[in-house]
């Protein structure tokens, strides 16, 4: 790592272990390290040590890590390195596991790690800068007894790479309790969470592909023109992206009484059937061409579930 080219670092999930030795080693090369952990004060002795800043943050909470990073952003300064290191584990025989201890495991390595590398990424690449690390462990390969839970959330961060493979449609989630589109157009009758979760599917799959044009005209065939604008929309279409998924999540946490890491297993599946299949912008577009108009229509008559400004995306 070139001093002059990473000057700040994010650990998030901080312990005694692995993570205080990247703290100390970020420090000795110069690199001003911030600290993250949902116990803060746990970490006096080694902030002193290094000059660390501490925050606290639950990084399975959006909220927290957007506060996170919109923190650090005012003194300290967007991170050029974030380390994703949160884990928790839980442990037992398979048919005596707990449910509710397997889901917080997943939920603080793979969806804890997703909320943060993605508030990074939309940091990182506008600047074209910046390197994100998830630590890891060797049960990735080698199961240990009593420790599914834990196997199972180490490969998970091992195999973050997408796979081009067909996956079976997964049945849609029907409740009787679910808000439903009155709209003319294919989204009438249907629930808004899945409406909303099909949209956030196509405008995510906009941001994937605009982010490889922007990379091609960064790295591949350097044009700066091309690649300001392909930033621009790839920038664009994730914040809509993300409108419609909150949209989604807020229907299926009012309409169903349900917690948010429940809402977002639910329309998960179906943003990524619609994301799976969608091969070129040209697609991309097109499946979201009503997608404005449904979310207008959602603000019109739901404004606590839309309730943010839609980037224009073209």
């Amino acid at each position: 790592m070139a001093e002059n080219d990473y000057r700040t670092a994010l650990i998030v999930g901080v312990g005694s272990g692995l993570s205080a030795s990247l703290a100390r080693l970020l420090t000795k090369h110069a690199i001003k390290v911030a600290l993250a952990a949902r116990r803060a004060g746990n970490l006096t002795a080694l902030a002193q040590e290094t000059g660390a800043k501490v925050l606290a943050c639950d990084a399975t909470d959006r909220g927290q890590v957007t506060k996170l990073f919109s923190e650090l952003e005012n003194g300290f300064g967007a991170p050029d390195v974030v380390i994703y290191n949160a884990s928790y584990r839980t442990r037992g025989p398979l048919i005596a596991l707990d449910p509710a201890d397997v889901e917080r495991a997943l939920a603080v390595t793979a969806f804890g790690g997703f909320l943060v590398a993605q508030e990074a990424a939309k940091r990182m690449l506008p600047r074209g800068h910046g390197a994100i690390f998830f630590t890891g462990a060797s049960a990735s390969v080698k199961g240990y007894a009593q420790s599914a839970p834990f196997a199972a959330q180490s490969r998970h961060r091992r195999e973050r790479e997408p796979k081009e493979t067909e996956r079976p449609a997964p049945a849609v989630s029907v409740d009787k309790r679910d808000t439903l589109v009155n709209l003319q157009g294919a989204y009438n009758g249907k629930p808004y969470w899945l409406a909303l979760a099909q949209c956030g599917g196509a405008y995510f799959k906009l941001n994937v592909l605009y982010t490889a044009l922007a990379v091609q005209a960064r790295a591949v065939k350097p044009d700066p023109k091309l690649n300001t604008e392909y930033t621009k929309k790839l920038n664009d279409a994730i914040k809509t992206a993300t409108a419609f998924y909150s949209g989604a999540e807020r229907f299926l946490m009012s309409d169903r009484g349900i917690e948010r890491i429940d809402a977002v297993l639910i329309y998960n599946e179906q943003s990524r059937l619609v994301s799976d299949r969608i091969k070129t912008i040209d697609a991309a577009l097109g499946a979201a061409k009503t997608c404005p108009v449904l979310y207008q229509a959602c603000q019109e008559a739901h404004g606590k579930a839309c309730s943010e400004t839609l980037p224009p995306v073209s």
